[in-house]
């Protein structure tokens, strides 16, 4: 029982840890495209 909720926990920070770093990099691209068509 234990292992499951610290095996979900952690399951549940790699996700959001993912999720995190592909917003990020859309994100900064999005912000780099933008300078590209203002420049």
């Amino acid at each position: 029982m234990v292992y499951l909720m610290i095996s979900q926990r952690v399951t549940l920070a790699f996700l959001a840890r993912t999720v995190g770093n592909c917003y990020l990099y859309s994100l900064r691209s999005m912000i780099l495209i933008g300078f590209k068509y203002v420049n």
